[in-house]
């Protein structure tokens, strides 16, 4: 699992990957586009904007303590996708 804590290490891996499968990202706020898949991934203490759209393979992914208001999920497969607090 790729371990993420700032902005720069999230374009760095996005630049390498194309993705935040199996990636561990914590206390980052996230806004504009995700990429389409964040199966396997873990969120910590993560901020996400309102409005953002979520990924489409969210599949298995963990948000613990995230805050999420205002998100649109139309489109997220969530099968497996667990919310902590």
């Amino acid at each position: 699992m790729y371990r993420i804590e700032t902005q720069e290490e999230l374009s760095a891996h996005l630049n390498r990957y194309g993705d935040l499968a199996f990636a561990k990202l914590e206390g980052l706020v996230l806004g504009g586009d995700l990429p389409p898949n964040v199966a396997e991934a873990m969120f910590l203490r993560c901020k996400f904007e309102a409005g953002l759209d979520m990924p489409e393979d969210m599949g298995d992914a963990m948000f613990v303590e995230c805050r999420m208001s205002g998100l649109n999920f139309l489109r997220a497969n969530l099968f497996g996708a667990r919310f902590v607090r």
